[in-house]
């Protein structure tokens, strides 16, 4: 996942803060902030394909 977040250097610093926040509002629980960052770096995927095609 951080392989495909470094393409996207602002996207990177963005997601960091939301999940920082997240953490600090929910308390960090492992699976939470993994289905988190997955669902993230999906939609980074998805974006970059689409602004290819």
């Amino acid at each position: 996942m951080l392989a495909q977040l470094k393409r996207f250097p602002e996207a990177e610093k963005e997601m960091r803060s939301v999940l920082e926040f997240y953490i600090k509002a929910h308390g960090d629980t492992h699976q939470k902030t993994r289905a988190m960052k997955k669902n993230l770096a999906n939609l980074l995927v998805e974006t970059e394909r689409l602004n290819d095609a």
